[in-house]
């Protein structure tokens, strides 16, 4: 008998072990939708935070595709600009959109303007660099075989413009999707609630 009892509440007890679990899980995810409906801005700052430090560590490949092509023109100073200006967009975040204050129209101006000028320093660092790699040098298929940051560089350029322009496009819509995070039900209904229903349901 006591066998029998052990495995019954060994049964019951998994299910609930899952339910538990479970319910864990959603109340994390429902606190976490929470924070976004409170600081939305979270969504974009925190993009330009991880893009700027990829944009660091691709830095390496850059340098080096500059270093080689010395004679390439703007090439320095597109990676220079790109550099300062992804840093000083995460910085002036804070000053657009600050703290328990509406959003600052003239800071964000400025944002916006220091990302479209990363994205035409990319621009200005793909056309010139790739014009020198192709047309301006004498580097043949197994120079550039060698040499494979040079084409690197470039297809991280374009990552960079397009990293750049969802970036753009995020700071843009934030009101939208603010909104539809608003829209979701967040209210937490405890089970006393719930039982207190069924029953009340139960004694009509």
């Amino acid at each position: 008998m006591e066998e029998n009892q052990n495995a019954v509440n060994a049964v019951t007890s998994e299910p609930s072990e899952k339910k538990s679990a479970g319910a864990a899980i959603k109340e994390r995810c429902r606190k976490f939708i929470v924070k976004l409906k409170r600081n939305t801005k979270l969504i974009p700052y925190t993009y330009l935070i991880i893009i700027m430090f990829l944009w660091l560590i691709w830095l390496f490949t850059f340098s080096r595709s500059v270093a080689e092509l010395s004679k390439a023109e703007w090439g320095g100073m597109a990676i220079f600009l790109t550099t300062l200006f992804s840093i000083l967009s995460v910085a002036v975040f804070g000053s657009a959109f600050p703290k328990r204050k509406k959003m600052n129209v003239a800071m964000l101006c400025v944002l916006f303007a220091f990302l479209v000028i990363v994205i035409l320093s990319q621009v200005l660092y793909y056309v010139k660099v790739g014009d020198y790699i192709y047309h301006g040098s004498n580097f043949g298929a197994d120079d550039l075989a060698q040499r494979p940051y040079l084409q690197k560089s470039l297809n991280l350029s374009v990552a960079v413009m397009i990293l750049y322009g969802i970036g753009i496009l995020l700071v843009a819509t934030l009101p939208l999707y603010k909104k539809l995070l608003l829209k979701i039900n967040t209210r937490k209904v405890l089970e006393e609630n719930k039982l207190s229903e069924e029953i009340d349901a139960a004694q009509m």
